[in-house]
């Protein structure tokens, strides 16, 4: 079995897993016998993760990558040695499970490709490699280049299907927001114009509503973007065949933070229950139960981030960045368990399958209550000075009256 610790990345949203069997940092892991390797076909969401497994002589060792293409280039880094394959599968749930993706097999050659072109790129963009960088530093020894062909075949592999002229355009947009041109020259033909958004840094596409026009093949596209502060831009996008044929900014709207939060305002769900039972049961009980869970410590509880499992949630004609989770779970100190989301049947089978996996356990959850609120109550409580979450129920329901 292979030892391993918990380090939360808040930074990026995910939980590290980190090997408490970790090779040696002398270990020259990328010229051991190559065993396997896959990849995430997430690259049109701007990231991806990667897996490669070596064998040097009689160690299987697993390092796993995370891959940021707008800012962050090779952003985290992890080596396991001799895990068994339930330990692996930790790994990738805990590390990648919030991409909401599926994973596709690399050749030696691809994996190699992929690891030295973000390597390059954080050098690029003078970004700190994660450490030990000795343990994967050598790829960029490797002689290694993909023909068109070769190369259309990995950028398969890392992507999903484009199914309909909206999730072209939402990706697209993503793409441009971000900064990340390779990514956007999939989307579009050669002579479209990637930078017509104006942005100079990697910016965030928080929402974007599509229209089509009275021309056919011609969409409006309403996006709240954020880089650094806000804005509002209305894009002219054209699409033939699949692909975006040309893009224009027709006009652009610089709001407030709050006026985003108000574009932003959407209902929320909670079901609040009661949990006096062990906590690390708990957590294994979770992570058992959702395999797209992210973990985050807040002091006063732990926060459990549960992802859809794909990303059909940029097929929607109006796509929302947030759209991304099934729901939340906050497990108070004090035992308050707290369950919220957007959608009324994916926050309560949330509910229902967190209550169930405890049963299975011995652990019992008592229900307390269930609330509809017009704006997204969780957050608001754990940037509070609140610690329990029932005081703060009563404390926003008398403002209300009010």
């Amino acid at each position: 079995m292979c030892a391993m610790d918990r380090k939360r990345d808040r930074k990026n949203g995910f939980t590290l897993v980190e090997g408490g069997l970790r090779p040696p940092s002398e270990t020259r892991i990328y010229d051991g016998d190559f065993v396997m390797a896959e990849v995430t076909d997430t690259r049109l969401m701007g990231v991806i993760g990667i897996h490669v497994a070596r064998r040097k002589g009689s160690d299987r060792i697993d390092q796993f990558f995370y891959m940021d293409a707008e800012e962050y280039g090779l952003d985290e880094y992890n080596s396991l040695i001799n895990c068994t394959p339930d330990d692996i599968e930790t790994v990738k749930r805990s590390n990648f499970g919030s991409l909401g993706g599926s994973w596709n097999e690399l050749s030696e050659k691809e994996a190699a490709f992929l690891i030295k072109d973000f390597i390059l790129f954080s050098d690029i963009m003078g970004i700190d490699l994660p450490e030990p960088a000795e343990e994967y530093i050598g790829y960029l020894d490797i002689d290694v280049s993909l023909s068109d062909a070769g190369f259309q075949g990995l950028w398969s592999k890392m992507c999903t299907p484009i199914r309909d002229d909206i999730e072209l355009i939402n990706y697209f947009l993503m793409r441009c927001a971000g900064l990340d041109m390779v990514g956007a020259s999939r989307l579009c033909e050669s002579e479209v114009d990637r930078g017509f958004l104006g942005l100079v840094e990697p910016a965030t596409l928080f929402r974007n509503s599509v229209r089509q026009s009275d021309t056919e093949g011609r969409y409006i596209c309403e996006a709240l973007i954020d880089d650094g502060e806000f804005h509002t831009v209305i894009a002219g996008i054209d699409v033939y065949g699949g692909m975006v044929i040309a893009a224009e900014k027709l006009s652009q709207i610089d709001i407030t933070p709050w006026e985003a939060s108000m574009i932003l305002r959407r209902d929320e769900y909670l079901i609040c229950n009661r949990f006096d039972g062990n906590r690390e049961l708990f957590d294994r009980m979770m992570a058992l139960t959702f395999d797209t869970l992210t973990v985050q410590d807040y002091g006063i509880g732990t926060l459990y981030m549960i992802f859809n499992r794909n990303n059909d949630h940029v097929r929607d004609s109006v796509y929302r960045l947030d759209r991304d989770t099934m729901a939340a779970v906050l497990l108070l100190n004090n035992g308050e368990l707290v369950v919220a989301g957007d959608d009324p049947e994916r926050t309560g089978f949330a509910e229902n399958m967190t209550v169930l996996a405890m049963s299975a356990a011995g652990l019992k959850v008592t229900f307390s209550g269930s609330y509809k609120f017009g704006e997204q109550v969780l957050g608001a409580f754990l940037d509070s000075d609140f610690e329990v979450f029932s005081d703060f129920l009563e404390y926003i329901q008398r403002f209300e009256e009010k």
